[in-house]
């Protein structure tokens, strides 16, 4: 981020594909909310197959977001962003649009290999200024064996992460149970055969064809 010049910036992943109307959408929704952090969207995600159904691990995300959004567009109050946190993390990275404005010192944390994104999310939620939630699906994150989010699931880093991250909002009991229930999402990342059998140019040729593709997958 302190390379980049522009006041908006977004970390894109090489694997992930972003819509048409990402840039216009989540660039709108921070000037609405002047003193907004970051602007974050809803998303779905492909393989090298082909875009990916729905997934449980996505439904839960959508309704951490309504759960603690409601009917806002922006959370202003720590409590408030924090229980947007307390029971996962539904913010996906490459989907945030920050502004560099209000985030001049940020730095995403050092000491974890997958969780750094949760834990940046947590100590944003202590400073003034909003989150913002686009409810349009803008972005398609991509899936496949390679990802370090699957290689730190195969070496139980992530699931000893996010202990860590539970903990900051639950006492150590309550966290180990959520740390069991939320391992269950990580199957999500794990791919079937069939998911492997095209590669990931094909879908992003057939992403950029369409006009606006993800919109019509909700």
């Amino acid at each position: 981020m302190r390379a980049a010049r522009a006041p908006l910036v977004t970390l894109a992943h090489q694997d992930d594909l972003f819509a048409p109307g990402y840039v216009a959408e989540l660039a709108q929704a921070l000037h609405r909310h002047p003193r907004a952090l970051f602007a974050f969207c809803d998303y779905s995600e492909h393989t090298p197959a082909g875009a990916r159904p729905l997934t449980l691990n996505l439904r839960i995300k959508r309704l951490l977001c309504r759960r603690a959004f409601g009917p806002l567009e922006c959370l202003t109050d720590t409590r408030h962003k924090q229980r947007l946190l307390s029971l996962g993390n539904p913010i996906c990275c490459p989907s945030v649009m920050f502004d560099r404005r209000e985030l001049s010192d940020f730095k995403f944390p050092k000491g974890f290999q997958t969780n750094l994104d949760w834990m940046a999310w947590l100590e944003l939620s202590r400073r003034s200024g909003g989150f913002v939630y686009v409810r349009k699906s803008l972005l398609s994150k991509g899936i496949h064996d390679g990802s370090e989010t699957t290689a730190t699931i195969a070496n139980r880093a992530r699931q000893r992460e996010d202990r860590q991250l539970f903990e900051c909002f639950w006492p150590r009991p309550l966290a180990a149970i959520l740390t069991a229930i939320y391992s269950l999402g990580y199957y999500g990342n794990r791919l079937k055969y069939s998911e492997l059998t095209e590669a990931d140019t094909a879908h992003s040729e057939r992403y950029q064809q369409d006009s606006n593709p993800l919109q019509r997958r909700q």
